[in-house]
Order: structure tokens, then C-alpha cells, then sequence
């Protein structure tokens, strides 16, 4: 009889050692396929976090056109934004925007170029700026005033300590309130938009999002522009439809030849002495006979890019201030959208 127990009592204890080691293959097996590890395939992985500043929900937005004619727009009970300046259309079309599944780069860039182009301003950074900007401009002051080395500083070293006396005077943000809304903040409490001479004419005549593609390849050290991926030429193909650049196909031979490295020029001028120099290498290839047939094989005329110069109208645009502008109106876009949609508050000490 006792043997008979022992014998129950092994076979027992193999039945749950087998259980438990097949529950854990599944499970284990389950994690690797949930999180596949040493691969380079991209997954993806959806979070819903749910906690006192962001409720990750689905609802739209909800406009509010208060008795001073400011409009209010908000998803998160809690939160929302108040637009100055905005048509009912407007505002609409922003929220519009914010409640697509597109990124938030995608967001902040496209509700930018409206916030710019209609003037837009937000009464949330308009209060702040009132509140905080006295406060931390008192601090900056008796900063400066204790500060030996101010008098010898040159303009320019002046600028950039006076950021720095800024932003370590700065009021304090709640820990909820992410960095990068601090730093929008930060900026805007010291920053306002400007007027640009002709930027209602230039943006009338080639549109917002051609502009932004413009100033951001230009005064590059490179003036021709390579896009080897067709996916990311459409910007650049605008600008060419539009007579702010133009192709490959439109360039002298020397322009074509000049995008190619040395290491490339000498690999297809196949000469037993190798050039040092890219103007020496352009300058033998492009008095060769066959240079045609040399440019149609290494190089996608289709994929090159340079800008052209604006027309005599605008020449008196300053891009450098529209480059400025519109970093101001990103920040604001930042600040705007992370409101509406409840991500965090505007809370400082």
C-alpha cells in the first residue's frame, strides 16, 4: 500500500514539472513573439496611458466662440486653447488637423503654417507672457548688475548671456509639464511675432508649405540638393513647378558633374593616374566626347535639385526673418495642439 502512495505521489509531482515547464515555453514563447529580441525588423507596440494630464481617448474636438470673439477649442475636459484672431473656419480646420491619427510633427507643422498665416495668438501664452515675463526679466537684471564681466562683453557674447540669465531665471514648471512645453514656453515668453515686408505677397504667390521647403535648403554650402529617395522629392518637385528650383536636367555639365565625390569622378574618368582635385577631374570629363553618355549612366538627373533665386520682386525678402517667424509660430503651434489635446498643463511656481 505504501509503495502504491509513493508511486501516486511521483507521478504527481512529473505531471505538474511537466505543466509548469510546457506553461513556461508558452509563455516564454509568447514574450518572443510579442517582443522579438537581436532583430532589426521594426514592430510596433501601442501604449494607452492613462493617468492626471492625458486621457487617451478617441473624442473630437469642441469649439466654443466666446463673447469677445476668441474661440475656445478643446478634446480633454480639463484643458483646451483659446485662439485670437481666428474665424470659426479656422478653428474648425485645426482641430480638424489635431484629430487625424498623424504624427505630432505632423500636427505642429501644418497647424504652424495656419497660426502664421492668419496671425493667430493664443490668450494661454499671451496671460502667460503678461505674468511671467516682468518677473524674470527683474531677476535677469540683478543677474547683470552683479555681473563683473558685463561691461567688457561684446554685443554678441551680451545676447548670449542674457538667454542664459533667462533661462536659469526662469520661473519653475510642475514636474507633469513636459521639457519640451517648458521650452516652448521659455521662448515665447521672450519672443512675439513681427511683420516681414512683402511675407503676405511671397506667401499669396507660392503658398506657405513652398516657402518652409525654400528657407530650409537655403544658404546651404552645397547648392545642389541630392534626393535619392523618390518618396521625400515631392516638396522640392513643388518648388521646380512653381519656378523656385529646378532639376538635373536643366544643369550645365560641370553642375552635374560637381555632385558626384572625387572618389566617384575618378572612377568614371578611368585614368591610370588618379586626381586629387574635383575641378581638375570635371574639367578633364567634361571635355570628353562621350560626356553625355557618362552623365546618363552615373547619375539620376531626376534626384538633383537646385534652388533658384527669387523673383526681382522679392529680392528684397529677408529669409532670415522668415526663418525666425516661423520657428515662432512652431513653438506656439506646439503649445496650442499640447493643450487641446489635454497632454499637459500650463503650470509654473
Amino acid at each position: 500500500m505504501t509503495a502504491i502512495v509513493i508511486t501516486l505521489i511521483i507521478v504527481a509531482i512529473i505531471f505538474i514539472a511537466k505543466t509548469s515547464s510546457k506553461q513556461s515555453k508558452k509563455t516564454s514563447q509568447e514574450i518572443n513573439e510579442i517582443t522579438p529580441m537581436n532583430t532589426s525588423e521594426p514592430f510596433n507596440v501601442k501604449i494607452d496611458y492613462k493617468g492626471d494630464w492625458y486621457d487617451a481617448n478617441d473624442e473630437k474636438g469642441i469649439l466654443t466662440i466666446n463673447k469677445d470673439g476668441s474661440i475656445h477649442i478643446q478634446t480633454h475636459k480639463e484643458f483646451g486653447v483659446t485662439l485670437i484672431g481666428a474665424t470659426e473656419k479656422t478653428a474648425n480646420n485645426i482641430m480638424n488637423i489635431c484629430d487625424t491619427d498623424d504624427s505630432f510633427y505632423e500636427w505642429a507643422k501644418a497647424v504652424g503654417f495656419i497660426l502664421m498665416e492668419n496671425r493667430i495668438r493664443l490668450k494661454e501664452v499671451e496671460e502667460f507672457r503678461a505674468q511671467v515675463r516682468p518677473i524674470v526679466e527683474q531677476r535677469v537684471n540683478k543677474l547683470i548688475a552683479k555681473d563683473n564681466e558685463w561691461d567688457n562683453l561684446g554685443e554678441c557674447d551680451r545676447e548670449d548671456k542674457r538667454k542664459e540669465y533667462i533661462n536659469d531665471s526662469m520661473v519653475k514648471f510642475e514636474d507633469y509639464v513636459s521639457p519640451a512645453m517648458s521650452g516652448a514656453l521659455t521662448y515665447l515668453a521672450f519672443n512675439t511675432p513681427f511683420d516681414i515686408p512683402l511675407l503676405n505677397e511671397i506667401i499669396t504667390d507660392y503658398g506657405t508649405n513652398n516657402m518652409s521647403t525654400y528657407c530650409e535648403f537655403y544658404g546651404k554650402k552645397k547648392p545642389i540638393i541630392t534626393i535619392s529617395n523618390v518618396r521625400y522629392r515631392k516638396p522640392l518637385e513643388e518648388l521646380v513647378r512653381h519656378g523656385l528650383a529646378y532639376t538635373g536636367k536643366d544643369m550645365c555639365i560641370e553642375e552635374l558633374l560637381s555632385s558626384l565625390t572625387l572618389a566617384e569622378l575618378n572612377k568614371i574618368a578611368a585614368c591610370d593616374k588618379k586626381f586629387t582635385r574635383k575641378d581638375k577631374a570635371i574639367k578633364f570629363l567634361s571635355e570628353k566626347e562621350n560626356i553625355a553618355d557618362i552623365i546618363e549612366k552615373n547619375i539620376a538627373l531626376r534626384a538633383l535639385f537646385v534652388l533658384s533665386p527669387l523673383p526681382e520682386k522679392f529680392k528684397e525678402f529677408n529669409i532670415e526673418k522668415y526663418k525666425e517667424l516661423q520657428n515662432y509660430y512652431n513653438e506656439l503651434a506646439y503649445v496650442l495642439i499640447t493643450l487641446y489635446k489635454g497632454f499637459c498643463p500650463i503650470h509654473y511656481h
